[in-house]
């Protein structure tokens, strides 16, 4: 049978049961030399689904076969999150997944996979792919179909768009292509991708115990800083896509400023680049402490004043997020030593 507004059996009388389809005549049906395969002669439509009946017109007809070419739905939320992290351990995904990919040294692309394969018997195999983007309230931007490879065994299409700017918001869409050139209809939108990261934060909630800074004297006029790479927190909530990493990426860099205060008032500030971690749930990562040297500021009166330090990080032209702060530090520092 074969999928239209009426049905008819061999006979050429209607089929109340199979309302939406309609049988094919023997006479059209051919059975091809190894008995697996049939072919359909005098369609009356040009896309079509098929299912097959072993018996008459009252015995069980099989799975649906499309003609036309799947589509997949994009996936949103709690599922998102739990298929993209599944995919690492070869769980293929179920629809349209969207990830934010991170490049050297704060570029960003989107990564978009779906499964190759449509969750049903299919006629004909998909063969071509076509992305369109935006910045969300903006018009749609297409880009070129691309060929879908069917080699080896994977599960699984990727494609990536690249140079998102930086604080835009952006959405994507997708539609198919058979082996017969028919195309879909595009896909819903996805989940808005957000081209930035998170904040980056002091390790162990801002306190100098828990970020681990440390102060040193080089001299009576400077000061050796040392303290645990600055976290950015990947499921927090300003966060909505999963972030793409290979195994090799789990750090990014990021701008550390040291302002140094000093009970009279007086104030002197460092700016360096150093690493921040891009974590997802552990608390503590090897990764190098971040140093810097600095001067204290010059009295602006008599006495010996003490000093506070704060450190806090940013992402290239975005603001600074929450400072890791010591106490204030005692007019005598110990002095640097060589440390093994």
């Amino acid at each position: 049978n074969h999928s239209s507004s009426s049905s008819n059996n061999n006979d050429g009388s209607a089929d109340e049961e199979a309302e939406g389809w309609v049988a094919v005549p023997d006479s059209c049906v051919e059975t091809l030399a190894d008995g697996t395969k049939l072919l359909v002669h005098n369609l009356v439509y040009k896309v079509a689904q098929f299912r097959l009946r072993r018996g008459n017109q009252y015995s069980e007809a099989s799975a649906m076969v499309d003609v036309a070419a799947w589509r997949p739905s994009p996936l949103h939320g709690v599922q998102l999150w739990t298929e993209m992290r599944e995919l690492a351990r070869g769980h293929p995904l179920t629809g349209l997944g969207v990830a934010l990919g991170l490049t050297y040294p704060m570029g960003f692309f989107a990564r978009l996979l779906w499964p190759s394969s449509p969750p049903y018997c299919a006629a004909w195999p998909l063969t071509f792919y076509q992305v369109r983007y935006r910045v969300c309230g903006r018009p749609w931007q297409t880009l070129d179909p691309a060929a879908v490879h069917l080699e080896g065994t994977a599960s699984m299409t990727e494609c990536q768009v690249t140079a998102l700017e930086p604080g835009l918001t952006y959405d994507f869409a997708l539609r198919l292509a058979n082996s017969l050139n028919y195309w879909s209809d595009w896909s819903e939108p996805t989940t808005a991708v957000r081209a930035e990261l998170p904040p980056p934060e002091p390790a162990g909630g801002g306190s100098a115990e828990g970020g681990g800074l440390k102060v040193a004297a080089v001299s009576s006029s400077s000061v050796k800083l040392a303290w645990k790479p600055f976290l950015i927190k990947l499921q927090s909530g300003s966060v909505e896509v999963p972030l793409y990493l290979d195994e090799s990426n789990h750090s990014t860099m990021v701008e550390y400023e040291v302002v140094v205060k000093a009970s009279d008032g007086a104030k002197t500030s460092h700016l360096q680049h150093g690493p921040a971690i891009l974590q997802e749930s552990k608390t503590d990562c090897p990764t190098p402490w971040v140093e810097a040297e600095v001067n204290l500021p010059a009295p602006v009166a008599a006495g010996k004043p003490t000093y506070r330090v704060e450190v806090r990080a940013r992402h290239r032209n975005a603001p600074f997020g929450a400072p890791l702060r010591t106490p204030s530090l005692p007019t005598w520092l110990p002095e640097v030593t060589q440390r093994r």
